[in-house]
């Protein structure tokens, strides 16, 4: 590939969630904000599209670093069935993150403390990769986790890891 052809889209990171929350309407629990970043990513290739409307890219390189690693990973097939006619390939920095675990007795345990536990499943609404849903009965937990979610993917990646990300 030649990127010097290329044209390049910025999405900037501001919604907390991974790139992937579905809310559209404000949150009491969160001080009046919602978890929308899935929709961002919708609204910005809509925006695309208007200002391009013959837009036809024959090759895409989705990327992103650290929570936005993770959110490139969750919306690979989502890039690829957008553009079924582009070469699309994915190519996550730093998005395979540990499952999180936050209480003692899941530490002592080596498990992964639930979402739910977290007071956060409700208002953050992820977007879940087809596959993945299909497979785990729409688990939020297991489908924004990489190692559940890898073996879904469809689209060919990359996937480029950083140990020292001070996120992990």
């Amino acid at each position: 590939w030649h990127f010097s052809e290329w044209a390049k889209v910025f999405v900037q990171y501001c919604s907390a969630d991974l790139h992937s929350g579905t809310r559209t309407e404000r949150s009491e629990a969160l001080g009046g904000f919602y978890f929308a970043g899935h929709n961002l990513l919708a609204g910005s290739l809509e925006q695309l599209h208007r200002l391009w409307p013959g837009l036809a890219p024959t090759e895409v390189l989705v990327t992103g670093s650290s929570a936005g690693g993770i959110g490139a990973l969750m919306h690979a097939d989502w890039f690829a069935a957008i553009w079924p006619s582009a070469r699309v390939r994915v190519s996550p920095e730093a998005g395979l993150f540990y499952p999180p675990i936050s209480s003692l007795r899941d530490v002592l345990h080596r498990r992964q403390t639930p979402l739910s536990a977290m007071s956060m499943h409700q208002e953050w609404a992820p977007f879940l990769h087809e596959g993945c849903a299909a497979a785990t009965n729409g688990s939020v937990v297991r489908c924004t986790n990489a190692h559940v979610l890898l073996e879904h993917v469809a689209t060919p990646l990359f996937v480029r890891e950083n140990l020292f990300d001070v996120a992990k």
